[in-house]
């Protein structure tokens, strides 16, 4: 296998800059195709929105949307249009998990570069026998439902409106809003978590078939203003080849090998404790600072986990409700008398 030589830190630094570049440069490209098709998939929507709004006029309540014939053809008209999007979420998931397998193989390869001089570097095919999210069934399923669920939410909409009185103008607004932003946004993370999952284990399997020299991976978090806490609390924890860095959607986490040269390295959660208190307060939301400075919660219990039909299962930063309770989330939620 070679002679290994000891950790250049700041190879391995800039190699998980590297990593990080060329996932981002791979996103911004995404980002500005489906972009451009969503644009023109909300083009084909402004006449029944136009419609739709003529119509508003004539009515005293949001509720009387519920049946209207031009909100139930405008949901038809969304059904057609994203149904069309989810071609090109497909398309677009395809390019960026081969993006990602390229990318993550590099990246696990010139971490192991700084560590030893000969090393198993399985081909691409064979990362990607290994990798393929977008041929799952439960990918597959998630295009399917994308058009019906994103119409259906037209209905949530007006139902939630007028539970909360709003007027029919507003209600509307609250539609256009609504296809105008999260179609999109939901087509973003769909593509970009594939992108992240399938660069993360091209990683994994060069760690995984060079276990003479790995022993296992540490979590390498983006600790930045954008961080999650769920984030934060696995920095720098250690596991064994046989787990997986299992991210939420759109996480920018990523795994880095542990070898007999690799030095300890703070953890999140060290960092976190380390930060001025208005920076921590900022991070954890007022309400969830306080419950945390009267010793309500640990902050490892940040991390919880879910699960995702197509990845199994993944991390997220927990809820106040979720850590203590209900009652006791709410009296931390309430002005102070």
């Amino acid at each position: 296998m070679g002679r290994p030589r000891p950790v250049a830190q700041r190879e391995n630094r800039a190699g998980q800059r590297a990593f990080h570049a060329e996932i981002a440069r791979v996103d911004r490209a995404t980002a500005s195709r489906l972009a451009n098709a969503n644009r023109a998939y909300y083009a084909e929507l402004r006449t029944r929105l136009a419609v739709l709004q003529d119509v508003s006029g004539e009515l005293t309540s949001a509720r009387q949307l519920a049946g209207n014939p031009a909100l139930i053809r405008l949901k038809d008209e969304v059904k057609a249009t994203l149904d069309d999007m989810s071609k090109q979420i497909a398309k677009e998931a395809a390019r960026g998990q081969q993006a990602g397998i390229i990318i993550g193989r590099n990246a696990g390869i010139a971490q192991l570069d700084t560590v030893a001089t000969a090393f198993n570097r399985p081909s691409v095919e064979t990362v990607q026998r290994l990798v393929n999210y977008v041929d799952s069934y439960e990918f597959r399923q998630t295009l399917n439902d994308y058009p019906d669920y994103h119409a259906q939410h037209i209905s949530d909409i007006v139902l939630a409106d007028t539970t909360q009185g709003r007027g029919v103008d507003a209600t509307v607004r609250h539609i256009r809003q609504y296809l105008q932003t999260y179609p999109l946004a939901d087509a973003q993370r769909m593509v970009r978590t594939v992108t992240l999952w399938s660069a993360r284990q091209a990683s994994h399997e060069i760690y995984r078939q060079n276990a003479d020299i790995v022993s296992g991976w540490r979590w390498s978090a983006t600790l930045d203003k954008r961080v999650c806490m769920s984030c934060v609390m696995q920095h720098g924890k250690v596991f064994p080849l046989t787990a997986v860095c299992n991210d939420h959607h759109n996480g920018r986490c990523a795994p880095v090998p542990v070898t007999r040269y690799t030095p300890e390295r703070q953890t999140g959660e060290e960092w976190f404790t380390e930060l001025p208190a208005s920076d921590q307060r900022a991070m954890l939301g007022p309400s969830a600072y306080a419950a945390w400075q009267d010793g309500a919660f640990k902050l490892p219990q940040i991390s919880t986990t879910y699960h995702d039909p197509v990845y199994g299962q993944m991390r997220r930063e927990a809820s106040l409700q979720e850590l203590i309770g209900q009652d006791a989330a709410q009296a931390y939620r309430r002005p102070p008398q």
